[in-house]
């Protein structure tokens, strides 16, 4: 009890030494502890921390210094929105952050602001959202707002006053109270970005990531770390680093944790698997290399043909050998063939010629 008061205590002490620019009354939106986005962040560890670094900006426009991390989002839980009279100021402040201070304003809150559009267009939403706060996907009535302020402008008068020289001078135009008009551009913007952002894309940009969405980036992101820094891949680094993507997810470290310890279990057995193959593929190449070194002995040289004659030579070489003819020729083995005789040819008998007479012709 002790501690609450003296935390009240110096909540009051902090407001009084740097109250806000304006009442908090004055706003007509939702209060910023009552946004979901706001609420599902705890009181301590990292989340707190990026959601005390993200409202910087917003705690500098309400009080007019970027406080001190833990005092930014208890000293802005009943901010509700800018009076209409701030409006134009607030564009301006909001204008002159850089693109990636938006989008983390945005986030911080919930804002269903789409980021890939340009930074002015995104500074219109921004701004439209911190005039109104709301709860992302519940439509903005004109009706639940205070009644606007009267506009300060002169009317014109169509009476004519009459000038010493007798002609007629009008009366200057109406003027216009820059308040109103900051407030008029800011309500402008809104519709704008009504009418640019669908419903269904409002409604996904500040809905949260499914698990299975959660498990595909956590894969990547585990795949894409060398083995050497997965030391120091732990479970907060990685939902840390998701929540540059997504938005808070304090509650889905179990989520994180699963899918990290699943895909470097696969991851793992993968390289094993790899190792092994790889060392039975170096044994086999160097059983390859030394079954190669081995001396090869010649085989013996061939035998020469051996040429055998056939049988009946050898059996003419082992027979006594051939007759002898009367005439002295030696008869022809039976085994060699002979050709057929000559028919026997008859030489004709020629007579002397019986002597010729003395005398006679001789032919």
């Amino acid at each position: 009890m002790s501690r609450e008061r003296r935390d009240a205590a110096s909540s009051d002490a902090g407001d009084d030494v740097t109250p806000a620019k304006f009442n908090f009354s004055e706003g007509t939106g939702t209060p910023l502890a009552e946004l979901p986005a706001v609420r599902a962040v705890g009181n301590r560890g990292a989340a707190w921390k990026q959601l005390e670094t993200r409202l910087e900006p917003l705690h500098r426009m309400v009080f007019g210094r970027p406080g001190r991390t833990g005092e930014r989002r208890r000293a802005l839980r009943s901010f509700c929105g800018f009076p209409e009279a701030m409006g134009e100021v607030v564009l301006q402040s909001v204008q002159k952050l850089r693109k990636d201070k938006l989008r983390e304003l945005a986030q911080a809150l919930g804002m269903p602001v789409q980021f890939s559009i340009t930074q002015a267009r995104m500074a219109d939403g921004v701004a439209a959202f911190l005039m109104q706060p709301h709860v992302a996907g519940t439509r903005v009535s004109s009706s639940s707002k205070t009644p606007q302020p009267q506009k300060k402008a002169v009317k014109r008068e169509r009476a004519t006053t009459v000038s010493e020289s007798g002609g007629t001078a009008k009366t200057p135009k109406r003027e216009v109270d820059p308040a109103s008009t900051g407030a008029e551009k800011v309500k402008e913007s809104l519709r704008r970005m009504k009418n640019e952002v669908p419903v269904a894309e409002s409604s996904s940009a500040v809905q949260p990531p499914s698990d299975d969405t959660i498990r595909v980036a956590v894969y990547k992101r585990v795949l894409a770390t060398s083995r050497a820094e997965r030391s120091h891949l732990t479970t907060k680094a990685l939902r840390l680093e998701l929540e540059r993507q997504f938005s808070d997810l304090e509650g889905r470290k179990v989520v994180i944790r699963e899918a990290a310890s699943e895909c470097l279990a696969a991851l793992i057995a993968a390289e094993e698997a790899a190792i092994i193959s790889a060392s039975l593929g170096n044994a086999a190449a160097v059983a390859s290399l030394n079954g190669g070194d081995r001396t090869v002995e010649p085989s013996p040289a061939p035998h020469p043909p051996q040429f055998t004659e056939p049988p009946t030579v050898n059996a003419s070489r082992s027979q006594a050998p051939p007759p002898v003819t009367p005439d002295g020729s030696v008869a022809l083995n039976p085994s060699v063939p002979t050709f057929p005789a000559h028919p026997p040819t008859t030489l004709p008998t020629v007579s002397n010629p019986p002597q010729l007479p003395p005398g006679a012709p001789k032919f």
